[in-house]
């Protein structure tokens, strides 16, 4: 497998809903997250839950911001990087080391929006802007997923 090629087909990721199941733990958090969604609606912002990030069309995710969570958890099991998610209830093989992924997620530290990361896995990979764009999200959406990442903005 070479560094361009990928096992996880990220620009793959589908539309809709995204299936994002909270432990009990995790309760306050997404109530947090409501009520920040709501507060950003009504200070004439545009407000998505979590679970509707992956319906939206690209165009209105190009500015958000991701960050991975404070107490996520990353290592390695050759030849895979392996997440758990600031809970730790459960271990995600999440990519290759060798995977466009990786530069993706090194790049989501809450100062770089999606359309930056993905210029930059263009510059990397050499694909096309759609290409990397959807890449990105899928990594992105993937992360959200799994409790591991979420919008700063």
């Amino acid at each position: 497998m070479t560094e361009q090629e990928d096992e996880f087909p990220f620009e793959q990721f589908g539309r809709g809903d995204l299936p994002i199941n909270l432990p009990r733990r995790s309760f306050f958090s997404a109530l947090l997250d409501a009520i920040s969604v709501h507060n950003g609606e009504m200070a004439g912002g545009v407000g998505f839950k979590l679970t509707e990030l992956g319906s939206q069309p690209d165009e209105l995710l190009y500015g958000i911001i991701p960050r991975i969570l404070p107490g996520s958890q990353v290592h390695i099991e050759h030849p895979f990087v392996v997440g758990k998610s600031p809970d730790g209830t459960r271990a995600y093989r999440l990519f290759s080391i060798h995977s466009p992924a990786l530069v993706v997620y090194n790049l989501m530290n809450g100062e770089n929006a999606l359309a930056e990361i993905a210029g930059e896995l263009r510059q990397h990979t050499g694909w096309d802007e759609r290409r990397s764009f959807a890449y990105v999200r899928g990594v992105f959406l993937s992360l959200i997923t799994i409790g591991m990442a979420r919008p700063t903005n």
